[in-house]
């Protein structure tokens, strides 16, 4: 590991539990002749300022198949951390709590979910750069522009069999135009300082910032979701 890597201080964490129910054993389900896990993991290697690759898993499976494509695991999650309602922050700290418990610290996360496997090494470098350079940032997370008709301004509610606007008292709009801009992340990258969250219960911090990825993410949750990345896959450049 060069001298520059160990100052950087850069982690990447790729979180794969080994159940699914949308998709079974969808984190090591082929996509691209490969396992999904690979590709983040993949990724994550090729990029030289990443000072190590993680793999947060409860599957033995997943473990042994992380270790083939060039992640560490360095510990089984428990159980408890692996379940449908497990919330990723409690993941995220259980990585970092065991790892300085042997040691070992880092400035910055990477954290990468194996489910958006199609990344651009150009958004994530800028994102990057955009955190190293900028002390005031806690964290920059990916996000996708949602359509104007999905705008929470635009939305409507079901209560006891009446609709209603989704805000509440507040009159929806009528007119998709005048709709405001809404977001929604993407699970394509978050990047933090380790420092703005390990005493929070949140990932983000205090002040983080949007980084709108070049393309619209395939999130993969269900079949339809799984079709829709083959697809891609046959085009998909990084």
């Amino acid at each position: 590991m060069s001298e520059t890597k160990k100052k950087l201080g850069l982690m990447a964490l790729i979180p794969a539990r080994g159940g699914s129910k949308g998709i079974p054993k969808k984190n090591i389900k082929i996509l691209g002749g490969k396992p999904l896990l690979a590709h983040s993991i993949e990724f994550a290697i090729n990029i030289s300022e990443i000072d190590r690759v993680i793999v947060s898993t409860d599957s033995q499976e997943i473990a042994e198949i992380a270790l083939k494509y060039g992640a560490e695991v360095p510990f089984l999650r428990p159980a408890e951390l692996a379940n449908d309602s497990a919330p990723m922050y409690q993941t995220v700290k259980h990585s970092i709590d065991f790892l300085r418990e042997q040691g070992i610290n880092y400035e910055y996360l990477a954290l990468l979910q194996p489910t958006s496997p199609f990344r651009r090494r150009s958004d994530f470098i800028v994102a990057m750069n955009q955190i190293l350079n900028d002390r005031d940032i806690d964290s920059v997370v990916s996000l996708d522009r949602l359509p104007n008709h999905l705008s929470p301004d635009f939305l409507m509610s079901i209560e006891g069999g009446i609709v209603r606007p989704f805000m509440g008292s507040k009159v929806p709009v009528s007119r998709r135009q005048d709709a405001r801009p809404a977001y929604t992340r993407n699970g394509q990258f978050y990047l933090g300082k380790i420092s703005s969250f390990s005493d929070d219960n949140t990932i983000y911090g205090n002040r983080s910032v949007p980084f709108i990825t070049s393309h619209k993410a395939v999130n993969l949750d269900t079949m339809d979701d799984w079709e829709a990345a083959v697809t891609l896959m046959k085009s998909w450049t990084s």
